[in-house]
């Protein structure tokens, strides 16, 4: 492994002395050049990102960074939200199928099995496919289903069941990209500060709420106005599609434009802007990660295979693993299916909201409070490393479970008629009913944020965008595995098959 030449030193140091940084930033950058010459890396990407913390917490985070690494993680779960939350559409166009009442058990299953096979996938073969790739295509096809739908929700008097087809289609072509730029962007975020791990998780919760927000308008807007609801609710469905295809287009440009420059600059601070152009993949055509790292010498790293290389990874984090795929199962097997079906203890009275948004206003309620679970590890002081509160307090949500089948859930047949409960109602109160959601909300974005940030700290440099990649294979698992056992719960609940209304 050859050390840095003489000319690339002064070459380094020239570079430090003409930039705008500040002289005790360019003298602590110097030190860590030094280090990295005394340790022979032959790379940027070789630099410790331990050893470069202190110096990365005094350079200012790029504001602008951070909010495009917000839209990153919006972004990326658009789609599920997207299908999900959209219950007036669905039901209004699978009127009379036998898909009108469980709609969404089969989004879930659907979504979710896609998305586990894909990232699977994608986690064996990430080292043949760059950074860049990975993301800019995954977000191309997603900006042509959200497109596709758009212009679906203008054909009214489609077949319902070829409607159905169509729609499991393009549920499969987006979680594909789901998977694909999740397993890009969490790669990408894991070896970059905390801070920018912290802005994917954010936009993930701000995603639920956005879209729950334009539902609950577009449900508010079209109730009660008799024959001619159906041509207006369509407009405003298209509208509603059309504006995650804006979103993802800006996800797109920012990417391009911002997130892969302040990538370029946090390298460019560890060591000089030579080697950082080196390492980033800004040109297309290299078949390089955007950031990749070879702590381990190259005759090491190709006796290493991909496969002994995960087994390794998933060896140190194997509690943060199981507390997530716990902590994801549980949160599926419930949301959207189980609570889709919670209905107000005053329903019947003269009121739209008990009515026809209440609901709405629980799906609002859960993706406010996974958003706040989501931002509460960005404070240093609610960050738990213990491994065994993590695990009690992750393994404990299994109680949820219990506590909503034994809330006003209510099942219909195609007639909509309610079906016998198999277990009585024990919450009577709406307010119950919103605490118990509040704090499966907020455990939910919490433990999920948390365990994604840590994570990467307990794995070596050369590891950190394989174990981001493994806990979203591992995320991803856990709802997918969630979403199956919805319909068990289902079953259970109802005593009817749950693969019909």
């Amino acid at each position: 492994m050859s050390e840095y030449s003489e000319s690339e030193r002064t070459n380094a140091n020239e570079t430090l002395v003409e930039s705008e940084s500040t002289a005790v930033e360019n003298s602590l950058l110097n030190d860590i050049i030094e280090e990295s010459e005394q340790q022979n890396y032959n790379s940027i990407d070789n630099i410790n990102i331990e050893n470069t913390e202190n110096v990365i917490e005094r350079i200012q985070i790029s504001k602008l960074g951070y909010v495009m690494f917000v839209v990153f993680g919006l972004t990326m779960l658009c789609a599920w939200n997207l299908w999900i939350t959209a219950v007036p559409f669905f039901r209004n166009r699978l009127s009379g199928t036998i898909f009108q009442d469980n709609f969404q058990n089969y989004i879930s299953i659907m979504f979710m099995l896609t998305n586990t096979l894909s990232s699977f996938i994608t986690l064996k073969i990430q080292e043949k496919i760059s950074i860049n790739r990975r993301i800019i295509g995954s977000l191309m096809l997603l900006i042509f289903c959200f497109l596709a739908t758009s212009v679906l929700s203008l054909i009214s008097d489609m077949n319902p069941y070829l409607f159905f087809i169509i729609i499991m289609i393009l549920i499969v072509i987006s979680a594909i990209s789901t998977a694909v730029l999740q397993n890009g962007g969490f790669g990408l975020a894991a070896q970059l500060p905390n801070i920018y791990m912290q802005g994917i998780m954010n936009g993930q919760g701000l995603a639920g709420a956005v879209v729950v927000v334009i539902q609950i308008a577009i449900v508010a807007n079209t109730q009660d106005t008799g024959n001619n609801t159906e041509p207006e609710f369509l407009k405003n469905m298209y509208l509603y599609f059309f504006a995650v295809v804006l979103i993802t287009i800006t996800c797109l440009v920012g990417y391009l434009k911002v997130i892969r420059k302040v990538a370029l600059r946090i390298i460019n601070n560890s060591v000089n802007q030579t080697e950082g152009e080196r390492a980033l993949n800004l040109n297309d055509n290299e078949e390089t990660p955007l950031i990749r790292h070879e702590n381990t010498p190259r005759n090491e790293s190709l006796i290493i295979s991909n496969d002994q290389k995960i087994k390794r990874t998933m060896k140190k984090t194997n509690v943060q693993i199981s507390a997530l795929f716990c902590t994801s199962v549980v949160t599926l097997s419930l949301f959207p299916s189980v609570i889709s079906g919670i209905e107000s203890i005053n329903k019947g009275k003269n009121s739209n909201y008990y009515n026809n948004l209440f609901v709405s206003f629980a799906f609002l309620i859960f993706t406010l409070c996974d958003w706040l679970g989501k931002v509460m590890p960005g404070h240093p002081k609610l960050i738990i490393r213990n491994k065994r509160i993590i695990n009690i307090v992750s393994f404990s949500r299994i109680l949820f479970i219990f506590l909503f089948m034994v809330c006003n859930v209510q099942f219909k047949d195609n007639y909509g008629n309610s079906l016998d409960r198999s277990l009585p109602i024990l919450v009577r109160s709406d307010i119950l009913y919103f605490i118990i959601l509040v704090v499966f909300s907020i455990s939910n974005g919490y433990i999920s944020s948390l365990l994604l940030m840590i994570t990467p700290e307990l794995v070596d440099d050369d590891e950190k965008e394989l174990s981001g990649s493994i806990m979203v294979f591992v995320l991803t698992f856990g709802l997918a595995s969630g979403s199956i056992f919805s319909f068990a719960i289902r079953a259970m609940l109802c005593k009817c098959n749950p693969f019909i209304s």
